[in-house]
Order: C-alpha cells, then sequence, then structure tokens
C-alpha cells in the first residue's frame, strides 16, 4: 500500500469499495500466489470496526500487480472518524505479509465522513 494513503467515504456507504495497490520496497506485489488478504480496519485504541475481512485480489496479477479491493456493504455502518487501516496477507508458503510497510507511516487511513442527514 502506498505510503499516506487516505481512504474517504460516508457513514453508511454501501456502494463505497476501497481499491488500493498492495506494495513493499521493490514495488507492487503479485498475489497471484497468494492465499489470502484481509483488511483490518481500528479506530485506536478500540476495537476494530472490520475485523480481518476477506479482500478481492485482481485476477489478472501479470497486468495489475498488487491490486485488491474490499467493497463496503453491511461494514459500512462506521461511526465517523478516523481509522488505522492495516492489510494482512498470506503467500502460497504460509509467509505472512503486512502493508502498508513502513516505520514512518505504519498504516493507512480510513476517513468516515457524517452525512447530513
Amino acid at each position: 500500500m502506498v505510503n499516506n494513503t487516505v481512504f474517504e467515504m460516508k457513514t453508511g456507504q454501501t456502494a463505497a469499495v476501497l481499491d488500493l495497490v498492495l506494495s513493499d520496497a521493490q514495488g507492487p506485489v503479485d498475489l497471484s500466489d497468494f492465499d489470502w488478504v484481509k483488511l483490518t480496519v481500528r479506530r485506536p485504541p478500540g476495537a476494530a470496526v472490520i475485523d480481518a475481512e476477506a479482500m478481492t485480489a485482481d485476477a489478472d496479477q501479470s497486468a495489475n500487480p498488487g491490486k485488491a479491493t474490499f467493497a463496503f456493504t453491511t461494514d459500512a455502518d462506521i461511526t465517523p472518524g478516523v481509522y488505522n487501516i492495516e492489510i494482512k496477507a498470506q503467500d502460497g508458503s504460509g509467509k505472512v505479509h503486512y502493508f502498508p510497510v513502513s516505520e514512518t507511516e505504519p498504516f493507512g487511513k480510513l476517513v468516515v465522513l457524517d452525512v447530513l442527514g
């Protein structure tokens, strides 16, 4: 995931899609040999509001390496605020990878905005 990644949505927005590219120091990570990719969203210091929910890796990792999506459905009713995003993925050899990978920006951000009414 690119550092300084910020995603915005409105609370209850079931049409929202988190669309991102998972990257490490070498660039986008080809997810074709990964067993799973999961999303966790947490507003510190509280519990996760989305806890290890499955993401969908793009089927064509040759053309779109590292691309993965998460479609908000019933998970969209999140209290307005700023949340940390972390992606956990397991490759075919059982190794676990976390995204983003950065000492200066250890998490992506989800900004959930209120609705007018």
